[in-house]
């Protein structure tokens, strides 16, 4: 692998120089032309002139300025993230306590509910009332019975008045 690295190195060498050599000298030639050919094709040939020392200046205050607009807005951004970051950390031990209550109240509520079926349960036992299926077919018979009864008076009542 490293012979194949190294050929791959010695080419890469090899084609900058051979680039290197057929350029410069078209550079050197537009460098020295471009002056006059500026003047003839003024938006043709206008980026080889070089840049003057006060537009350079103003490109690096430009690009200052761009800079600390950037560092401004990234540190703003950080102090945005870092509030919004303690925010969600405040959040989240306030619903660690909310769920750690909602946890001791639902105990508290079983236990509440366990108490009153006990009691319940004991209140029923001391009455000497039956459980609920018990009940329910007594009221089911009482039912049938109130019905006969008021069945046998309407026959009674609509015999003696006709």
């Amino acid at each position: 692998m490293s012979i194949e690295f190294s050929i791959a190195a010695a080419l890469e060498a090899a084609s900058r120089k051979i680039l290197r050599a057929y350029f410069s000298p078209i550079e050197r030639l537009l460098e020295l032309l471009a002056p006059s050919l500026h003047r003839r094709f003024p938006k043709t040939f206008g980026p080889f002139l070089p840049p003057s020392v006060d537009e350079r200046i103003a490109h690096i205050d430009t690009a200052r300025q761009s800079l600390t607009s950037a560092l401004s807005a990234l540190n703003e951004m950080k102090e945005e993230a870092t509030q919004r970051k303690s925010d969600l950390e405040a959040l989240l031990e306030n619903l660690k306590s909310v769920k750690f209550e909602h946890q001791s109240e639902a105990q508290k509520l079983e236990s509440i509910r366990r108490m009153k079926a006990e009691e319940i349960s004991g209140f029923q036992e001391m009455a000497g009332i039956g459980s609920k299926n018990v009940e329910r077919i007594i009221g089911f018979v009482g039912g049938i019975f109130a019905s006969l009864i008021a069945t046998a008076l309407w026959v009674f009542f609509s015999r003696a008045f006709s």
